[in-house]
């Protein structure tokens, strides 16, 4: 006991200087799902910041002024950590494919999934409430108005509620909600345990903005919100006595390459953070935009490894963090990243949103219930594929089709939430897709080393060198996992070095005289594709025979399409020895190697079929309108997200929609989750919502036919022509059970292309050779022959045409088309010009049917009423284009260009600290090239758009500052302000003592180990 206090003060200091040593200061992502627009904007107004009576156009200005600022790219992570992360959840292959065969993970049968599917998986959460000493939770500023969740005490209690009970927590009403323990348990079959224990609340060091301001240099991330985490999880430590060794129970990276997940490994497996602010993404509350916005992150050190905790010897890494008033649905779904799973929206936050939406809880399914976010929907098939894989456990009873082999298959399906009977889902496997390559060098074919994960390919062939020297050379060109991934040339299974060849790499200390990294990065690539000349020296092989071979090797987490070669040459002088350009076949040995033209084989892709109904964690989808039924998803790994703002109708994963009717709001088409409302295939008909008028059910899907929804691609999806059906033969009303038939069909099809009352149709069938006759009944009395014919028909409307012919096997093939015709659409743009607002109109003609409009205002904004009137935000001369499209997808793009002059606006917010004011600019109009001239009312002036300015006596003064944009319009605006000099308040009389900083600290523990030794000797 006599030794208490100085033990204290040497941990004391011990804690000073380890947390001295991190260096955590790092800014942190946002995650765009779980933006709340609706909040932004009661915010907005709470604040003064927003008119209460702004219009519309206003409202969505100043939504996308707040929103449009961050960055929603995923951050990457660096380091050999940040690699073994993207290890454990890439999700380029589900779960894994090469892992899966390793726990010979076979989804074929319900049987053979039975003990994979008995295997339980518990984690353990260290949840940690943090507040701020300008900020504390239980002086929040918070009304019932201010949010959905909103609650007198947020107590410890009520987030470990929240998260862990096993009967639901009390809702803001009374009612019960569904925690994040049940609601894994329910998506898991009752196989996975979120577990935890909720601590708090903690206070931070330092005020909120401290963490949560915007960094302007790095994509307005919020500041410091990994070093608040730090501090959250050292004060739980030392404050709440937390055991942090009681939370690493896992090895989910793999960090010792044991291939043992379920042992320590000296970091934190699962920390979850609650502050005491409204979310950044939903208005910021208070704080306004110095709150944090919600996101999966990780705290590293300068050396970009896992920081150490004070007091304690395991790490810190991985965290999530939730605002005060989190919901099921924001912490379930943050978790699923925890857990490897990526978002399924369009994380470009594109106005019309991917083809997920509230089908996945991934992606804004999230959100649903009230209060939002209290009753999240089910995880994407492709999620519980992922969490089966990596996890086991009855997340799925998948039942696998290989399209290869398929003919005609019926399958019974029982609904996605039903883990005890029958399949939950199917995985429809589909050859690879042929992708764009890049054309050879020279020739048709060239070497291509294939891109997977976990790959050792290899070319080989054999050689007799003669006693000169010889030299081997190829043209190659490469994209390579630097240092990770590799590509050699051996002899006799020897690397020898040769040009951009690197002698020791820094990762594998075993690899030598590899080629690794881009070519497109060397001085001497040339060509669009960046093709190399590569050269090696074997002379030290003269006289001999040897094999030579290419080797590419790669591990678990592929980066870069790999190595391709051309024009194989060995030549000894003017001889030449061996060469291959890959036109011919068995001129090398291929092991994984293969030949390839212009195309080659891309990543692997598949549909997944589920049955949606209303039952368990898809109750409220029928709150929304959204229709139960036979879901349809098509999942592409050649596509790495869901930014179908950048590239319309390729997803990653995404739901076909069944009803390609879309959905008007007047003239505007809606947004994706409007659209994706009825996608499920159905025997029964839809009920009326949203302004949706085509009810009729949908039980037949057929690749042939174009879910691509031309008129908004944004939410539809380019499927592949593979000669696939798919139709519901049976389905019980509340949609609990159904079956589903599975064939695979005839490719041949009529492929048409209509201009006006013209039409070129054409035979699309491998089997027809080009010799055999084609007679086409053109449903007008004209009969034609030719396979490619074009014919002109007399009036408009609906034909129908009857092409026969033989195949090769002499077998009779008949085929129809039904398609409708009609006049040219003929038209012209008019725009009135009001300072910065333009009204459009059209005059138009032909066509048929309604149209649809797709406008495209030169300043990223678009459109699809049939007269806008657009609102630009900065003076300029825009380039218009609409894109018109009738009934029968006839198009006609028409141009127009404006010129417009938008008023400047500006507007000063100070803040001030004694003498010293803090200036934000916030300026919009003009033409964005903007200058700026401050005067600070005491003979100072200011040149930048936010400064700091330190008058030399209190007082008030007036504050002008003025804006001039490029075209030299100024426009000022002014503001006053008042500041004083600090109030010192004299310090109490206290002994004299020393203050050495850390010197002062150092001299402490010498005395002290002084006192220690001679109360020992004592």
């Amino acid at each position: 006991m006599k030794f208490s206090f100085i033990n204290t003060l040497l941990l004391s200091v011990a804690s000073f200087t380890v947390s001295a040593a991190q260096s955590v200061n790092h800014s942190s992502p946002a995650d765009p799902g779980v933006i709340n627009q609706e909040q932004i904007l009661y915010w907005l107004e709470k604040r003064g910041e927003l008119a209460p009576n702004a219009d519309v156009e206003t409202r969505k200005l100043a939504l996308e002024r707040y929103i449009n600022k961050k960055s929603f790219d995923r951050k990457e992570l660096p380091g050999v950590m940040g690699k073994q992360v993207l290890k454990a959840e890439s999700f380029i292959e589900e779960g894994n494919q090469l892992n899966a065969k390793k726990l010979n993970k076979n989804r074929t049968s319900i049987q053979s999934a039975v003990a994979q599917n008995e295997v339980e998986t518990t984690v353990k959460v260290l949840a940690i409430m943090i507040d701020f000493p300008d900020l504390k939770h239980d002086d929040n500023g918070l009304t019932s108005s201010d949010t959905a969740m909103y609650y007198s005490n947020y107590s410890v209690q009520h987030y470990n509620d929240l998260l862990f009970s096993e009967t639901g927590y009390e809702g803001p009403s009374g009612q019960t909600i569904i925690s994040g323990y049940q609601y894994y348990q329910q998506e898991s079959g009752g196989t996975f345990f979120f577990t935890g224990q909720a601590n708090g609340w903690v206070t931070a060091d330092n005020n909120a903005k401290h963490y949560g301001e915007n960094d302007a240099d790095n994509d307005d991330g919020d500041m410091n919100a990994p070093a608040l985490v730090l501090e959250a999880v050292t004060k739980a430590v030392s404050e709440l006595s937390i055991d942090l060794a009681e939370y690493d129970q896992k090895d989910p990276y793999d960090l010792n390459s044991n291939g043992i997940i379920d042992e320590p490994d000296g970091i934190i497996d699962h920390v979850m953070i609650f502050h005491s602010s409204i979310g950044e993404e939903a208005g910021g509350g208070v704080l306004a935009e110095d709150a944090i916005w919600s996101h999966r992150f990780y705290v590293f050190g300068d050396d970009n490894q896992p920081v150490a905790v004070p007091g304690s010897d395991v790490k810190l890494y991985g965290y999530t963090i939730n605002p005060i008033d989190a919901a099921t649905g924001v912490t379930v779904h943050e978790f699923g990243h925890d857990l490897g799973l990526p978002d399924e929206y369009d994380t470009d936050n594109g106005a019309l949103g991917s083809p997920v939406a509230s089908w996945s809880v991934m992606a804004s399914g999230s959100w649903l219930g009230y209060p939002g976010g209290t009753s999240p929907a089910t995880f994407s098939p492709y999620a519980r594929d992922y969490l089966s894989t990596r996890y086991q456990g009855n997340w799925i009873n998948q039942q696998e089709v290989e399209f290869s082999s398929l003919t005609q298959e019926t399958i019974n399906l029982v609904a996605a939430n039903n883990h005890q009977n029958g399949f939950n889902q199917i995985k429809v496997l589909l050859p690879a897709k042929q992708i764009e390559f890049g054309a050879p060098v020279q020739g048709d074919f060239q070497y291509y080393s294939g891109k997977e994960a976990l790959l050792d390919n290899r070319l080989a062939f054999d050689v007799a060198l003669p006693s000169e020297t010889a030299t081997l050379t190829m043209t190659a060109r490469w994209s390579i996992e630097t240092d990770w991934d590799y590509v050699q040339v051996l002899v006799n299974g020897s690397a020898i070095s040769g040009s951009h060849t690197k002698a020791v790499n820094d990762v594998r200390s075993t690899v030598t005289n590899y080629i690794s990294g881009d070519s497109a990065d060397l001085a001497d690539a040339y060509g669009t594709l960046s093709w190399v000349d590569l050269s090696f020296d074997l002379s030290q092989y003269a006289g001999e025979n040897v094999t030579i071979e290419l080797r590419y090797k790669t591990d678990e987490y592929e980066l870069g399409y790999g190595f391709v070669a051309d024009n194989v040459l060995i030549k000894a002088g003017d001889s030449e020895l061996f060469f291959s350009g890959g036109e011919y076949t068995n001129e090398v040995q291929l092991n994984g190697f293969s030949r390839v033209g212009d195309k080659a084989d891309g990543n692997s892709h598949n549909y997944y079929i589920q049955l949606r109904d209303y039952s368990g964690t898809d109750a409220k989808l029928e709150n929304i309108g959204y229709e139960p039924g036979v879901l349809l998803w098509y999942r592409d790994q050649n596509v790495s997200d869901n930014k179908v703002n950048s590239h319309p109708g390729e997803v990653f994963i995404g739901v076909v929609d069944a009803d390609q009717y879309l959905i008007k709001s007047g003239d505007s088409i809606r947004g994706t989750s409007t659209q994706i409302r009825d996608a499920a295939f159905s025997l029964f008909d839809q009920s009326p919502r949203n302004g949706d008028s085509h009810l009729t059910n949908n039980a037949f899907f057929s690749d042939v036919d174009d879910y691509s929804s031309p008129l908004q691609p944004e939410s539809g999806i380019k499927l592949p022509y593979l000669g696939l059906t798919m139709e519901v033969v049976t389905q019980s009303t509340n949609s609990s059970k159904a079956s589903v038939e599975l064939k695979r069909v005839n490719t041949a099809k009529i492929d048409a292309v209509i201009k006006g009352l013209s039409v070129t149709l054409s035979i699309n069938d491998e089997d027809l050779p080009s010799t055999n006759e084609v007679k086409w009944l053109m449903g007008d009395g004209t009969e034609l022959t030719g396979q490619t014919i074009t014919h002109h028909y007399e009036s408009s409307g609906e034909k129908l045409v009857i092409v026969s012919y033989l195949n090769s096997s002499d077998d009779l093939i008949t085929l129809e088309k039904q398609f409708i015709v009609a006049e040219n659409i003929t038209g012209s743009i008019s725009a009135s010009v009001s300072n910065d607002s333009v009204t459009f109109s059209t005059v138009l003609t032909g066509g048929y049917g309604e149209f649809s409009y797709r406008w495209d205002f030169g300043d990223g904004e678009q459109s699809t009423v049939a007269s806008p009137t657009h609102a630009y935000k900065q003076s300029g001369s825009y380039n218009v284009q609409l894109t018109l499209t009738d009934e029968i997808q006839q198009r006609l793009i028409l141009t127009t260009s404006v010129e417009v002059v938008v008023p400047i606006n500006v507007v000063i917010n100070p803040t001030t600290n004694n003498l010293t004011a803090n200036f934000q600019s916030t300026v919009s109009g003009g033409d964005s090239n903007y200058s700026y001239q401050w005067d600070f009312g005491d003979g100072n002036t200011a040149t930048t758009a936010s400064p700091s300015h330190t008058y030399s006596q209190g007082g008030s003064y007036t504050v002008t500052l003025s804006v001039t944009d490029g075209q030299g319009v100024t426009q000022q605006a002014s503001t006053n302000i008042s500041v004083s000099k600090a109030i010192v308040t004299p310090p109490k009389s206290t002994p004299k003592s020393s203050s050495g900083g850390t010197f002062g600290i150092f001299a402490l523990l010498s005395m002290l180990l002084v006192l220690m030794r001679r109360s020992i000797k004592a």
